[in-house]
């Protein structure tokens, strides 16, 4: 027998209906708030936003720790900060001497203790990585130890040019090491017996070579046969730009040592700049003194602050006071990176 429905039933079924359709409206509203409706002064715009516009938003971040870098005021012990971080579930990281800490916890405690949202990316290319769309600040009672805060970004964007086009007008589609000389004005440095002896030249790569490329080029120029030394593994596959900085600083100064580090762990996970900044240290002690050469680029500046540069800043510093001169490409892309 089918059971008696009337208005009254109807009127309780429509009122539950509106119920959940309610809880679903604010469970909805609460996810889009914490993905992306914070304050509008937090958001990140330019090509920051871009990059994310790009990418696809995976939902909230999953890892078990993220971490991003405090600029700081000097190099005295953080003590507010690290107690203020203890208390949001949070840790920090900081050397006796750095003007500079890592602050790292869950993408959860990071999001309650600076107001903002983490979410988890795929790249176009893609990669994955987790990022914030919103710019956390200094609390207000830190400023007195933080100068600034860096992104909350895992993905280092770089770029590697292959060298697949040489303009018409070089000569011969190349400048063998005579026309180098000439070309950089040091041939009468050569001639005054000046050719590197004594000097270690670090070229930091995110490519490898062939070792008989290498004895090919100095076969046929007649120059000395030279073996680079390689830290941390082969960067990956030959690709030509590695090959062409070891030719040219070959030809300019046969003597000195040549040594490849490879770059590339830099821009796999988080931590991008710190690991760059612990790269150029481990370099320091390796080589105190030496000539360095960054023949790659580490991506758009506009997606930064001054505080992520701050371990590479201090690592340059400290290899500067050492002896050591370095040497960055400008950008193969003539100054637009960022796009």
């Amino acid at each position: 027998m089918r059971e008696r429905t009337g208005p009254g039933t109807w009127t309780t079924a429509v009122r539950a209906l509106a119920a959940l359709l309610l809880v679903g409206a604010v469970l909805v509203g609460v996810e889009r708030y914490a993905a992306q409706d914070r304050p509008d002064d937090k958001l990140i715009e330019g090509p920051y936003a871009s990059l994310l516009a790009a990418s696809t938003d995976l939902g909230p971040a999953r890892e078990q720790t993220i971490e991003f870098t405090a600029g700081l005021t000097g190099t005295f012990r953080p003590a507010a900060l690290i107690d203020w971080a203890h208390e949001q579930s949070l840790t920090v990281r900081w050397r006796p001497g750095d003007d500079w800490a890592v602050v790292e916890g869950s993408p959860a405690a990071v999001e309650r203790a600076f107001d903002v949202s983490v979410r988890d990316y795929r790249g176009k290319m893609g990669q994955l990585f987790y990022a914030s769309p919103h710019q956390p600040a200094v609390p207000e009672h830190l400023h007195a130890e933080v100068s600034g805060l860096g992104r909350i970004l895992s993905y280092t964007p770089h770029h590697l040019s292959r060298p697949d086009h040489i303009p018409l007008d070089v000569p011969d589609r190349g400048l063998g090491p005579d026309a180098l000389l000439r070309t950089y004005n040091a041939d009468e440095l050569v001639r005054n017996g000046v050719t590197g002896k004594g000097i270690t030249i670090v070229i930091f790569a995110f490519d490898g070579f062939r070792q008989s490329d290498l004895d090919k080029f100095t076969t046929m120029f007649g120059l000395p046969q030279f073996t680079p030394e390689v830290i941390g593994g082969s960067p990956g596959e030959p690709r030509g730009e590695l090959s062409m900085d070891l030719q040219v600083a070959h030809a300019i100064a046969p003597d000195a040592r040549k040594v490849v580090v490879n770059a590339r762990p830099t821009v796999e996970g988080g931590g991008g700049y710190r690991k760059i900044g612990e790269m150029l240290e481990d370099t320091d002690r390796r080589f105190p003194g030496a000539v360095w050469s960054f023949s790659i680029g580490w991506g758009c500046d506009k997606l930064l602050t001054a505080a992520d540069l701050s371990p590479v800043r201090s690592a340059l510093r400290t290899a500067q006071e050492h002896g050591t001169t370095a040497f960055n490409a400008s950008g193969d892309l003539a100054g637009m990176e960022c796009r």
